[in-house]
């Protein structure tokens, strides 16, 4: 599949975790779990993520789209580590498009 706008991203974006979600262990859980920047809050995020059964599909995911938070396992830095090493380029599909206004 080629992918060549931001909608497409953003589409494809939300089928992958369409397919993960339902099936991820922290269905139901408070989200800010995963935004938590404190040591004890990442581990407390990487514990949900350790037996799930959706988590390489959900760190696929956020390599290609997910700046922040804790996803399949990993923080912020980690995944861009990883990103780096693996040659895999965040795309942004929350950018909103900015529009000139002219005077």
């Amino acid at each position: 599949m080629i992918i060549n706008t931001m909608a497409d991203h953003r589409a494809q974006a939300k089928r992958m975790l369409d397919v993960i979600k339902p099936l991820s262990n922290c269905l139901g859980s408070d989200p800010d779990i995963f935004f938590d920047e404190t040591i004890e809050g990442r581990k407390h995020a990487k514990s949900i993520c350790a037996s799930c059964g959706v988590r390489s599909k959900c760190l696929d995911y956020a390599l290609k789209y997910e700046r922040y938070g804790s996803w399949g396992g990993t923080d912020e830095k980690e995944r861009m580590q990883l990103r780096k090493r693996l040659g895999i380029r965040l795309v942004d599909i929350y950018v909103r498009q900015q529009h000139e206004v002219h005077a």
